[in-house]
Order: C-alpha cells, then structure tokens, then sequence
C-alpha cells in the first residue's frame, strides 16, 4: 500500500500523474475523504457518464518515454533569477538527459524513418549520455570517435547507428532556434 503512495507521489512530483488512477487502497481514500470533505470512494463527478452528461477526459502532458522506461528522477524545477548558461541552444542543463536527448531522438527517428533512435533513450537518459555530450564531441574529431567508441562497446549500438548519433548532432543542432 505505502509502495503506491509512493509512486503515486512520485507520478505527481514528475508531472506524470492523472486524476483517473490513483491508488485503490483505504489509505488513498482516507486522505481524499480529509482533505476534501464530501469525497466519496467510487462516487462520480457531475458531467461523468453515471451522471448521464458524457465521459470526463482531462489529459496531462508527459513524455511517454521517460514514464515507460522508469526514469523518474523529478527534474529540478527553475528557479527565478539568473538562468545557467547552456552551449546547447533552447535547453538548460537539467535538459540535456531528458527532453533535450528525447527531442535529438526523435530528430533521427523522423529523419532516418528508424524507431531504434527512439528505443536508445532508456540506455543513454540512463548513462547520462544527454545532448552536452553529443555537442562536446563534435567539438573535436578525437572526442567524437572515442564517443562513437564508447557507443558501440560499452551500450552495444550498432556501428552506423552510433556513428549517425555523433555525426548528425551538428546538424540537429543547427535546427534550433535562437534563443
């Protein structure tokens, strides 16, 4: 029970969370009845579909990848004030592992027509392999084989997908806006 409060904290803290699967535990239902009198377990709001006036849909916005592959390490939330410089363009370093790496893998995906781009997001978000890296090794030619290296023996990519991943970064890169 305590294990899915847990997580259900954790889905709320990382933005993945819905209102439509909670936990179903005594626990989950007694802190709903506290901290919102009249809540009753399995009671319906007006407008569902019990109530005759149609299904209720609220959608969340998550990236489905990182909810599936189980990186759920919340990101740190901006803080107001002076932002950290970032030599990677649009993305703040708390970006480069998650949501800067996964929009790199779609790039390739839908360039390429490879879903495997998108599959290596679990592999390299794991390693902490994010879009800084990418942008490093493209700095040098030395660093960019020994990323490509790297790639191909310690994560097992195949040759041509590693080689594509370090090549093309300069590319993606050069499709972002200005900040």
């Amino acid at each position: 029970m305590a294990d899915q409060m847990v997580r259900w904290a954790d889905a709320i803290v990382s933005g993945a969370a819905t209102i439509h699967s909670p936990p179903e535990t005594e626990e989950w239902w007694d802190l709903e009845r506290k901290h919102k009198p009249g809540a009753e377990r399995g009671t319906k709001a007006k407008g569902s579909d019990e109530a005759g006036g149609g299904p209720n849909y609220i959608f969340q916005n998550f990236n489905p990848m990182k909810e599936f592959f189980g990186a759920q390490t919340p990101r740190p939330q901006p803080h107001q004030g002076v932002s950290k410089p970032s030599p990677v363009r649009r993305f703040n370093p708390e970006e480069y592992n998650y949501d800067g790496l996964y929009q790199y893998l779609q790039w390739m995906r839908d360039t390429y027509e490879e879903d495997e781009y998108v599959e290596l997001y679990a592999t390299l978000s794991g390693e902490k392999l994010g879009i800084d890296i990418f942008k490093s090794a493209t700095a040098h030619k030395d660093t960019a084989k020994e990323l490509v290296r790297e790639l191909k023996e310690d994560l097992k990519i195949k040759t041509g997908i590693a080689r594509r991943l370090v090549e093309r970064f300069v590319d993606w890169h050069g499709t972002l806006p200005s900040a």
